[in-house]
């Protein structure tokens, strides 16, 4: 499977598991359970099932602090404004307002910073320099 791609397993209440493909990353988060009918098929029980949810393909986002409960409280709010307006979009009916809201707030929130792992290795400003030779900076600087 390629990282980039959309999908995830799903896993059906009655035991069975199958692969789904929403063609969106939010449309596939949208899909992770939900109220009323939608609970059977919850997926974000706890902080650490959000967690784990992104740090799956396409997204591999590790967070570098546990979720918390309110964190995952958010998450479910914006996945059910997700599902609405979707819904809504899909059956050619105006936007409900407040789902777009929270998805707007969601959306206004500051950028995440990429890092990299602890164990990652930095190249130094060395040069590639010989005799003879000019000295070239590193590739990329």
């Amino acid at each position: 499977m390629r990282t980039d791609a959309t999908g995830r397993v799903l896993h059906d209440p009655k035991g069975g598991t199958f692969w789904f493909d929403a063609g969106a990353v939010c449309l596939d988060f949208a899909h992770t359970g939900g109220e009323g009918p939608y609970a059977v098929f919850e997926t974000l029980h706890e902080p650490a099932d959000l967690a784990g949810w992104l740090a799956q393909p396409p997204l591999v986002a590790v967070l570098t602090v546990p979720a918390t409960t309110r964190e995952l409280t958010a998450a479910r709010t914006l996945r059910q404004a997700v599902w609405d307006t979707a819904h809504a979009r899909a059956a050619g009916r105006p936007l409900p307002t407040g789902a777009v809201d929270v998805i707007n707030r969601a959306a206004a929130g500051p950028p995440l910073a990429p890092s990299s792992p602890p164990t990652a290795r930095r190249r130094r400003g060395r040069r590639r320099c010989g005799p003879g030779r000019r000295c070239r900076p590193w590739p990329g600087r």
